[in-house]
């Protein structure tokens, strides 16, 4: 059974943080987990020249991520994977970016333990991934004054599994 998020859009601002704090590089992949209208990914590849992944459970959406992608010029460096996200295979992300609730994270955690390399970046938007330790965190106020918090993981250091003692 597929896991179900509303489409909530992330603000602008917030997406320039969270690819700032991620530090997304060109060459670099991106995924988007739950990416809606897609424009997570298709700021990353137009402005950062990364190559970016949107994944999206709901048909619908999955038209207007390609549409974007194909409007904004950058339909051969982003494609769109029309799925759960639970089901998608993320072994070649650079960066994972969420706009998902603490929950929904918090399953998602052990799917990066099992698939993303050591140095890969998850990037979350206002929900933490329980049990893990944020590398880095930044608090702004987006357009419309709402407080916000970027987190950035780091595999091989936020993870529980590879701390050692």
């Amino acid at each position: 059974m597929p896991i179900h998020a509303p489409f909530i859009s992330s603000p602008l601002k917030a997406i320039a943080m969270a690819l700032a704090v991620a530090d997304v590089r060109p060459g670099e992949t991106l995924y988007d987990l739950g990416c809606g209208d897609g424009r997570v990914p298709i700021i990353a590849a137009k402005h950062l020249g990364a190559q970016g992944v949107c994944v999206e459970v709901q048909p619908d959406l999955c038209v207007l991520a390609e549409a974007n992608a194909i409007y904004n010029r950058v339909a051969e460096k982003v494609s769109v994977v029309c799925k759960d996200f639970m089901e998608a295979e993320l072994n070649d992300a650079d960066v994972v970016y969420t706009y998902l609730y603490t929950s929904i994270n918090e399953r998602l955690s052990r799917k990066y333990e099992m698939e993303l390399r050591e140095g890969s970046r998850i990037v979350t938007l206002d929900f933490p991934i329980p049990g893990w330790a944020p590398f880095k965190i930044r608090r702004f106020y987006d357009d419309r004054g709402y407080l916000r918090t970027v987190l950035l993981y780091i595999m091989g250091v936020s993870n529980p599994s590879s701390w050692r003692v």
